[in-house]
């Protein structure tokens, strides 16, 4: 299939099917792999989420054949997102990710077109396509939506091709007959609105728990899968225009909580996943101009750590070997410490103690420049996936320090 031979949909697939599971895998994860993937990473993350190998494959097929994804083989079988799908997938992450509620003093955005009998395929295609942007029907021929939406509309007339055929109005406030609330019930089927957001909260009761990167990973794109089409349904109209027990404020609030909690952990599976393979690692997307935090190179030390996820800020980098080698500083002084009591032969009994005291400093000086190499080496990996861990290097440093004072206390009150 060529590059733009189909107009992708994104609203195909029911959420929570095979079909829908795998199109949030690649809506999320492909882009960020260098827009490639192969064909047994794919499969493995689909494994994941319970999906068993064959039929993963069947579906991938189907993704193909629907334009999403171009067979594409490098240093192995797998995939490309096809560049025609990217103005889809840009859109779904504005409307998934950018939540927008229409404001008592935004303006509205009403269309109207006239599309021959002639032509009522586009004007189906219009249609739908407008209720997939949240629009509520006034008549037929005219729809209103938030005006924040207003380019997302004209965007949707050029892929139809009805440009022509349609005008677009903007609206401080319509006038009717009666209250503007009631006239919103009768453009806006609420009351499906509000099963579909009963269904995402009953979706997100059933996630699993988030134990492992993989369990996030698995817990992140179901929740994903089960919100994707709940944004270009529910258009955000303003809380005055809707029923006092709307069900959409907590949506958006248990949305946006899971996400940040699952989000980099999932991203950090991922990585771990795609990043056996050094085409997902290194390809950059063809229409992108290149980016230099994805360009890390295999060569550098310890490859553990740069072959996962995005070069972060090169100042963090930075701070973080600052604080490897302020580690390295409290180490020093640490055997400084141990030697000296030794050496300065303190009068302190039992002698033993004192000894103890000094060993104690000693081992603790000679751990602290291992364990923080490892704190390093954690922090960096983490950085690149945006989550950060934390730390026993300090504990550790702290329970050292403390036991060995309290040993030279004893002794010197003894």
């Amino acid at each position: 299939m060529s590059e733009e031979a189909v107009v992708l949909d994104d609203f195909d697939a029911r959420p929570g099917s095979t079909a829908s599971l795998l199109r949030t895998v690649v809506g999320l994860y492909v882009r960020p792999l260098g827009g490639w993937i192969s064909a047994a990473v794919l499969v493995r993350l689909a494994g994941d989420l319970g999906i068993p190998a064959d039929r993963a494959r069947t579906a991938i097929a189907r993704l193909k054949q629907r334009g999403l994804l171009l067979a594409e083989r490098a240093d192995a079988a797998g995939y490309r997102l096809n560049p025609a799908a990217l103005p889809m997938l840009e859109r779904g992450d504005r409307r998934i990710f950018d939540i927008r509620t229409m404001s008592e003093d935004e303006p509205w955005c009403l269309v109207s077109y006239s599309i021959p009998e002639s032509r009522r395929g586009l004007r189906h295609r219009l249609r739908r396509g407008l209720q997939w942007l949240g629009a509520g029907a006034v008549s037929p021929a005219l729809w209103i939506l938030p005006g924040h939406l207003e380019d997302e509309v004209e965007e949707l007339l050029r892929d139809v091709g009805v440009r022509e055929e349609a005008v677009l109005f903007r609206s401080d406030a319509p006038s009717v007959a009666g209250s503007l609330a009631d006239a919103v019930r009768t453009w806006w089927d609420l009351d499906a609105l509000r099963g579909e957001h009963e269904r995402f909260q009953a979706a997100v009761v059933e996630l699993p728990s988030a134990a492992t990167d993989r369990d996030a990973f698995v817990a992140y794109v179901r929740l994903i899968d089960a919100w994707r089409t709940l944004p270009y349904l529910d258009p955000g109209l303003p809380p005055s225009l809707l029923p006092a027990d709307w069900p959409g404020e907590r949506s958006f609030a248990v949305f946006a909580e899971l996400s940040v909690a699952l989000g980099a952990r999932a991203r950090g599976h991922v990585a771990a996943v795609g990043g056996r393979s050094r085409r997902s690692r290194m390809v950059i997307d063809p229409r992108r101009p290149p980016d230099r935090r994805r360009m890390s190179t295999p060569r550098r030390f310890p490859a553990a750590v740069y072959r996962h996820g995005e070069e972060p800020d090169p100042r963090f980098t930075l701070a973080n070997e600052r604080t490897l080698l302020a580690w390295i500083r409290t180490s020093l002084g640490l055997i400084a410490g141990g030697v000296a009591l030794e050496v300065l032969g303190l009068d302190l009994h039992p002698q033993q103690l004192r000894l103890i005291a000094s060993l104690v400093l000693i081992a603790a000086g000679i751990a602290t420049p291992l364990l923080a190499w490892l704190g390093w080496i954690r922090s960096e990996r983490a950085m690149r996936l945006a989550a950060l861990p934390g730390s026993l290097l300090a504990p550790v440093v702290a329970i050292a320090v403390t036991v060995a004072g309290i040993l030279v206390l004893v002794a010197a009150l003894l």
